[in-house]
């Protein structure tokens, strides 16, 4: 049988309980270890005591919106596969988002397959990474 593939980390960053909740249990039943945080301020230090390798992350949220929050990990270094989602259409925010490398754009309601399918790609993207690393290819 193949390689057991890693269990990877996800922390997901919404402030909306229902979201952080339901996307909790499909991660977790699937195997991922998964945290969550109610907002940015909260997802930045989550990330820094957690070290995910896939972020999913609203937009809108108090305090510290996904936007800041994305733009803070980035300056921080953080190599994170990032999947934004959004529960309204911001066609102006697209740009600010693409110039920080996420690996989906995502509208509320999440579809479960869609939500999935957009972590598998993060995985492929991870994969590619630590494969170029592993060749001294950065």
């Amino acid at each position: 049988m193949g390689g057991k593939k890693p269990r990877r980390k996800i922390l997901v960053v919404d402030d909306e309980k229902e979201t952080r909740d339901s996307l909790g249990r499909i991660l977790e039943r699937r195997g991922y270890e998964m945290v969550v945080a109610e907002d940015g301020e909260q997802g930045l230090i989550k990330m820094k005591e957690f070290q995910p390798e896939i972020v999913i992350c609203d937009i809108v949220m108090p305090k510290i919106n996904g936007l800041q929050f994305l733009e803070t990990i980035r300056n921080m270094g953080s190599q994170a596969q990032v999947i934004m989602i959004t529960g309204q259409m911001f066609m102006s925010n697209c740009d600010d988002i693409l110039k920080y490398n996420v690996c989906g754009y995502l509208l509320k309601p999440l579809q479960i397959d869609t939500i999935l399918t957009h972590i598998a790609k993060a995985e492929d993207l991870i994969e590619q990474a630590s494969k170029k690393d592993h060749n001294g290819l950065k």
